[in-house]
């Protein structure tokens, strides 16, 4: 378990560098400057937390002996949870820019105090915990397992982190966050410094409460901030990088960024100067040699730097302020940021090109021009190329670079150049990417039918650090890994799809990444009735939709900025090859060109040369919106969400062979698995009957009814097929076995009445089906449909207009409704009413007289 200790050492901030070697801890008194606080109460009630943290002291002294963090930690262990935790005393510090000095721990058991120093001593370990990360940072770390504790001790831990650095020299700086003092007892953070030797500003950061300022009686300025009435920091939902760290309170001595920048410039001045008879030279030579255009020769030798360096955080000895010089990262062939810029530096002033370098923060840079200039508020350096008057951000610890123009701004927010005579920060304005940052197709051939399963090609491309990233995961797996990794992937994007193949490849010449897929689609096609036209939700329509922005009342910043994702461009383009040229198909839902919430939104859908194409876009303008248009913003992008894009076949489609073979496939690939699947055996027998293969579809129907012999339905339809293969006794007897199973399902006897009325066999028992379905659901309108039928056959004219009069009131849009009320109106000799009826339900389904000719009927 990670110790408590080591947790309170790494909230406390030390912006260390280099200087002064100190491997072991050191055992000594408090510093002199050190004002200790009144005597301690240790009777706060036992709670069942593990431990309670007593006391928290942090005292701050910017002095001559460097920048020292005094803390003393008091803490209660309550639980044997709490003994596992207190188990292990771990402080990790740089020797190369640190001293540790520990001045107390002592166990306190009721009256008894145990000096724990006295007789045990610390074991001194190097841990280099981020190797994963390719980073040597040289920490150490003094470890000790304080013998004899137990739940009741009160474990008090004194220490002391020293820096002195030989880059900064004198000048002091820290940024201290505020403590979490909910749990804690007694809790105080001083901050003193002489005046006449250090001219130390402060800011105080995210609403932190202002110290009480004083002197001490040896003229130093003392700030004593009251913690306990200090509340936490809430940070506002959605805003920006800069609203998201907590309270705290940044010191400096420097005066202005310009200090900052030329105190740094000559440790890369020093760092890119070449040596006689350097091994680089011969690469420069060759880049001189490919191009005498600035711009391809600092490409050439961003490549260089970014591909034949592999990246290595070095932060021992001098390393963590001082870059490595030129010659020595490219003898090595590895190198840290600060290595790879002074290497990068050193070839481009050697091929005339003006470079100097820039250091950055590569997380924490929002919002840093509000801050107090300190070195400690970067982490990373890149290099600052100007060609032509056009500025070049280059990164020697990235990959993939090719081209400068199409290197991107990072997206750091503020850089500061370092230069002899000094520099203000500098702006790193990220405008809206030209170029979508993934852009997906996909190609669908449903011009076999709508419900078989139809070829379909996808591919996705990735630019920029999306391409990076997205090669270097593949480089690092194993070809059937990353094969088993792609086909998994596709199917999340496309849970419609059956992935049968899948490729993927870098191209050299635009720095793509390109996934490809091929495989066969399930395409949705949903339908009201079985007249009326089906419609298929489009894949990647949608643009905005629900979204929150809503923060709470007592949240600090709640009027701050929302963060746009910034920059961001992603294009969608998918195509369907439609049945019969497209003839009839619509496509629904209107366009969209629309700015808001920071983003442009477009799409277009339509239908050409019997192809049904759709088109999106989505692209980030900004980085950040005011929160005054959080509401309009939300309401915009709601309505927006609303507009579907639907596809929208002809009325009364009917299923093609291939629709019916790809159905037939399915079932026989869910029977491979299932062979006593009832379901799945009445469907492919179905099928089979639609295709006229009456013979597989009895033998379907028999399985299925040997399996299930309780199914009304599955006799009804297997007397159905039994007369059209000629066995009409058999048939007749089916009907009989169905009637009983169906018992008073309305469901089951409209089944059955309709199957009978279809077929033309016993008319008058189909009518009491129907009859008996309708005393069960009176105004079901498929069952007055098939009454109607049943009714028009038997020639009673007005009975079944009657009857078709109720359906079509319930359901208007049914053509079989209409079309049969038009056969019994022409024989009850009103040609007129049948003719309008006649027409209207051509208009709904064109393939109404198709059907009703299966049937043995046609329009008069």
């Amino acid at each position: 378990m990670r110790s408590l200790f080591a947790g309170i050492i790494g909230a406390v901030s030390l912006f260390a560098t280099a200087a002064i070697a100190a491997p072991e801890p050191v055992l000594d008194k408090a510093p002199a400057w050190v004002k200790p606080l009144p005597p301690l109460k240790t009777d706060s009630p036992v709670t069942g937390a593990p431990f309670r943290q007593l006391r928290l002291d942090e005292q701050v002294h910017f002095g001559p002996e460097g920048d020292s963090i005094y803390i003393e930690s008091v803490i209660r262990i309550q639980t044997a949870q709490g003994l596992s935790a207190m188990g292990t005393i771990a402080l990790p510090w740089n020797p190369d820019s640190t001293t540790l000095t520990v001045h107390k721990l002592e166990i306190k058991r009721g009256t008894e105090v145990i000096d724990v120093l006295a007789d045990q001593a610390f074991t001194v370990l190097r841990r280099e915990n981020r190797l994963e990360y390719a980073m040597l940072d040289g920490v150490l770390t003094a470890t000790m397992q304080p013998e004899g504790l137990e739940v009741g001790d009160i474990v008090t831990l004194a220490f002391t982190l020293t820096r002195k650095d030989a880059v900064v020299g004198d000048f002091s700086e820290n940024y201290l966050p505020a403590p979490p003092t909910e749990q804690v007892d007694q809790i105080q953070l001083r901050v003193l410094w002489d005046p006449k030797t250090k001219p130390i500003r402060y800011r105080l950061d995210q609403g932190m409460n202002p110290p009480k300022v004083g002197r001490t009686a040896s003229g130093e300025t003392e700030l004593i901030f009251d913690l306990k009435g200090q509340k936490p920091y809430k940070p506002p939902t959605g805003a920006p990088s800069r609203f998201q760290r907590g309270r705290g309170v940044e010191f400096t001595q420097f005066k202005d960024w310009a200090q900052v920048s030329s105190l740094l410039s000559p440790l890369y001045d020093t760092a890119a100067t070449l040596k006689d008879g350097s091994r680089l030279k011969p690469e420069i030579d060759k880049i001189r040699a490919a191009s005498s255009d600035p711009k391809v020769q600092a490409g050439m030798a961003l490549a260089l730097v970014q591909e034949r360096t592999r990246y290595v955080f070095l932060g021992m000895d001098a390393g963590n302020l001082t870059p490595a010089q030129a010659d020595m990262t490219w003898s090595r062939r590895y190198g840290d940021c600060k290595g790879k810029t002074a290497l990068l530096l050193a070839i481009l002033r050697q091929l005339g090109i003006k470079a100097e370098p820039a250091v950055v923060h590569s997380s924490l840079g929002d919002g840093l021009d509000a801050r107090l200039p300190m070195v400690g508020l970067f982490d990373h350096v890149i290099v600052r190329a100007e060609i032509a008057g056009k500025v070049y951000w280059l990164d020697g610890t990235r990959n993939g670079d090719r081209k400068l123009d199409e290197v991107a701004i990072p997206e750091f927010a503020w850089a500061l150049p370092l230069r002899a005579k000094g520099s203000a920060l500098e702006a790193l304005r990220v405008e809206p990417s030209p170029l979508p940052t993934t852009a997906l197709t996909l190609d669908i051939d449903a011009s076999g039918g709508l419900y078989s399963k139809a070829p379909m090609k996808a591919e996705q491309r990735f630019r920029g650090d999306y391409a990076v990233s997205a090669k270097a995961s593949a480089d690092a797996a194993p070809p059937e890994e990353l094969e088993k990794a792609y086909k998994k992937y596709w199917g999340t994007v496309f849970d419609f799809a059956e992935v049968d193949k899948v490729t993927s490849r870098y191209d050299e010449a635009t720095g793509e990444y390109i996934l490809g897929m091929e495989g066969k689609a399930n395409l949705d096609w949903t339908e009201k009735n079985e007249s009326s036209a089906p419609r298929h939700l489009t894949f990647g329509h949608k643009l905005g939709g629900p979204s929150s922005w809503k923060r709470e009342e007592e949240v600090d910043n709640k009027d701050a900025p929302f963060a746009v994702t910034h920059p961001l461009h992603v294009w969608y383009r998918e195509t369907i090859k439609l049945p019969d040229g497209g003839k009839d198909y619509v496509s629904e839902g209107k366009d969209i060109d629309q700015v808001t919430a920071g983003y442009s939104f477009w799409r277009k859908a339509g239908i050409k040369d019997g192809v049904f194409t759709l088109e999106t876009r989505t692209r980030s303008l900004q980085t950040e919106i005011p929160a005054s248009e959080a509401e309009a913003n939300q309401k915009a992008l709601a309505e927006m969400g609303k507009i579907d894009v639907y596809l929208v076949a002809p009325p009364g489609y009917r299923w093609s062979a291939a629709d019916r073979g790809s159905r037939i496939a399915d079932m026989d690939k869910a029977l491979k698995e299932d062979p006593k699947s009832v379901g799945a055996l009445q469907s492919r027998a179905w099928l089979h009957r639609e295709n006229k293969d009456y013979a597989k579809a009895e033998a379907d129907y028999n399985a299925a009814i040997g399996l299930d012999d309780d199914k009304s339905t599955l006799y009804t339809l297997r007397a159905g097929t039994l007369l059209r293969l000629g066995k009409k006794e058999a048939a007749m007897a089916d009907f009989v076995t169905a009637r009983k199973l169906a018992a008073r399902d309305a469901g089951d006897l409209n089944a059955l009445c309709w199957e009978q009325a279809t077929n033309g066999v016993a008319l008058e028992a189909a009518l009491g089906d129907c009859d008996k379905a309708l005393q069960v659901e009176p105004r079901n309108a498929p069952t007055l449909d098939s009454r109607g039928f049943v009714l028009m056959r038997l020639g009673r004219w007005s009975d079944s207009i009657a009857d078709y009069d109720k359906a079509a009131g319930i359901r208007p849009d049914s053509a079989e409704s209409l079309f049969g009320r038009a056969l019994a109106k022409a024989g009850a000799g009103d040609k007129a009413g049948a003719a309008a009826d006649i027409a209207e339900a051509r208009k709904l389904d064109p393939g109404i007289d198709e059907e009703f000719a299966g049937y043995g009927l046609k329009a008069p």
